[in-house]
């Protein structure tokens, strides 16, 4: 199984990237994982914020393999702790899930 995680926009902060670059040290001990930043659509001053979620979504979707599975981290989802997390992805790659 292949992680990839994925960001909508810019490059990180400099505090942002030293914490990405932690977190891939440790979980690439176990599974291979890769960061991209994808560019946010175009003329985004076009679009209200509502929209601009539409189109940064379908954005992704497009981007999507058939037999991926999308997990996206929002503040309003389900907290799990650093243990939940690793056995939820432990689960996926007993699934062989993509």
């Amino acid at each position: 199984m292949k992680i990839q995680l994925w960001s909508v926009g810019k490059s990180h902060e400099g505090f942002v990237k030293e914490g990405i670059d932690m977190f891939t040290k440790r979980i690439t001990n176990y599974y291979p994982i890769d960061w991209q930043i994808i560019n946010s659509v175009k003329n985004t001053a076009t679009f209200t914020a509502p929209q601009l979620k539409i189109k940064e979504g379908e954005l992704l979707l497009s981007l999507l393999q058939k037999d991926d599975f999308l997990i996206l981290l929002d503040e309003r989802g389900k907290d799990l702790t650093s243990e939940k997390f690793a056995k939820f992805i432990e689960q996926k790659a007993i699934e062989s899930t993509k």
